[in-house]
């Protein structure tokens, strides 16, 4: 969601269909090549910044301009990654892109938190998912991390589980996260 118009065309249709945007997910990533920063050109650097940035951008801005003129405000969260807390050694570019997701998280969150708004972020490493399977295909007998075995729970966190926090920062038990980083990563950043 890279263009404002998509996004604007997906709230209305939210609209239509629900009458209002409580909620609202912005998980949409792309990690497009494992080079090296000297490897990485202009055309990576913009699909990565422009899907996993500037979607985001848009989303929040649509997804908020609505939340402002409803009673009871929203909730809006975001996907980030573990190569948004820490280095990332596949990617410098998409490491930066996941930085960059929390930035903007955390200041929308003091922008509009009194306005009845709560933006927060979720950072999951390894999930199991084909994403996943594409990275441990990539190195032959498998990355260090290879289907989460090295990380402390031992395994890759499941897409159930990363679901459950989402819907856990969106409930009203979640009233008080505001610009919250919830990490869900079998420990990944942990280690």
């Amino acid at each position: 969601m890279a263009h404002g118009e998509q996004v604007r065309a997906a709230v209305d249709a939210t609209l239509r269909a629900w009458g209002t945007l409580d909620c609202a997910v912005n998980p949409a990533g792309v990690e497009d090549a494992t080079r090296e920063l000297l490897d990485e050109d202009d055309p990576l650097y913009d699909s990565t910044m422009d899907t996993n940035v500037r979607g985001v951008w848009h989303c929040m801005r649509a997804q908020i301009t609505q939340m402002l003129q409803q009673p009871g405000g929203g909730s809006v969260v975001n996907a980030s990654s573990g190569a948004g807390l820490v280095g990332s050694a596949r990617s410098a570019v998409y490491g930066a892109s996941k930085h960059a997701v929390i930035g903007l998280t955390r200041g929308a969150a003091l922008q509009y938190a009194r306005r009845g708004i709560r933006v927060n972020v979720v950072c999951p490493s390894g999930v199991q998912t084909p994403m996943a399977e594409r990275i441990v295909a990539f190195f032959p007998g498998g990355p260090p991390s290879a289907s989460g075995a090295r990380y402390p729970l031992g395994r890759y966190s499941t897409a159930q589980e990363i679901a459950s926090g989402i819907l856990w920062l969106c409930s009203p038990g979640a009233a008080s996260a505001i610009g919250s980083v919830l990490t869900i990563d079998a420990g990944f950043t942990a280690a």
